[in-house]
């Protein structure tokens, strides 16, 4: 396959990664210094800086929620990892007959 075969596949590729994941995510990470609000289309939002970070680190709601979300995820990955290996160890002793021919 010549190089520019594989350039000429792998572009759109690139481009649709570059659409779907990364410019939404630094567009976020731009408009997080800015006080938007709602459905405010228009394009003067004021610069305030960390205030938004500096609020949501002090919302106690945040933490009670992160705290939540962690206790979650401790949980569910222990119980799918749990049954997944149980369920493992089932269909790995060789069957004979009708139940896995």
């Amino acid at each position: 396959m010549s190089s520019r075969l594989k350039s000429f596949l792998i572009v759109p590729a690139i481009v649709l990664l570059f659409l779907v994941f990364i410019f939404p995510f630094i567009y976020a990470m731009v408009a997080s210094f800015f006080k938007i609000e709602g459905a405010n289309l228009r394009k003067t939002w004021p610069f305030i800086g960390f205030s938004n970070y500096i609020s949501l680190f002090t919302d106690q709601l945040f933490w009670d929620v992160l705290a939540r979300t962690i206790e979650y995820l401790l949980i569910a990955v222990t119980l799918k990892f749990v049954i997944s290996l149980l369920l493992a160890l089932l269909l790995n002793k060789v069957r004979v007959g009708l139940f896995f021919p």
